[in-house]
């Protein structure tokens, strides 16, 4: 801990997981030296969230969301129920994140690592899949293990057997959404909503 690599590892994994993936060395530089001297790692934090830089317009909205923490957003604000219990284990296999299978001990890489061809048209159109019940034709990335466990004729592992879907057949409950505007004025809905 004396060693002053150490803090600037951690601060700037802080920095790369809450402001933004290109990191600033100055900034990270200085929150090092002040964390060095007692590694306080609520104050870190605190002093991220509070800094002016934390809302500069190059840091605001560079975040890409993982997909389990888009599904639970998204539940969150329209819960929602479906048909298939393997659906919601569907969709995480194709945006590449199935909750508590992670691809090695090190965990998922995150940030663009989330967005490619195929995964940003699907996070696009998941809504409208979801909502409007729309044919889902999207293949389910197979991992690299279980592709090697498929070739040597193991069993695959029940979370990870393919489970395809024609349809998100979901039930949205609007209600819960519905309630959270439900004392905002006509005339005001729309800045409210956006």
């Amino acid at each position: 801990m004396q060693n002053p690599a150490t803090a600037g590892f951690i601060v700037r994994k802080l920095y790369k997981y809450f402001v933004n993936e290109t990191i600033d060395d100055d900034i990270c530089n200085h929150l090092a030296k002040n964390f060095q001297n007692d590694y306080d790692i609520g104050r870190l934090v605190y002093n991220i969230f509070r800094s002016s830089w934390f809302y500069d317009e190059k840091n605001v909205g560079t975040r890409i969301k993982s997909p389990i923490e888009l599904l639970v957003n998204l539940q969150r604000t329209i819960p929602i129920q479906t048909a298939d219990p393997y659906a919601p284990l569907f969709v995480e296999k194709i945006l590449g994140q199935v909750l508590f299978f992670p691809p090695n001990v090190a965990g998922w890489k995150g940030g663009k690592e989330w967005i490619d061809s195929s995964s940003l048209m699907f996070r696009v159109s998941l809504p409208g899949f979801i909502f409007n019940q729309a044919d889902v034709n999207v293949q389910a990335k197979e991992d690299p293990d279980e592709i090697e466990r498929k070739m040597m004729h193991e069993d695959v592992p029940e979370p990870q057997k393919e489970r395809k879907p024609s349809k998100l057949d979901a039930t949205p409950d609007w209600t819960a959404y519905i309630n959270a505007f439900k004392d905002v004025k006509d005339e005001n809905l729309y800045d409210v909503i956006s």
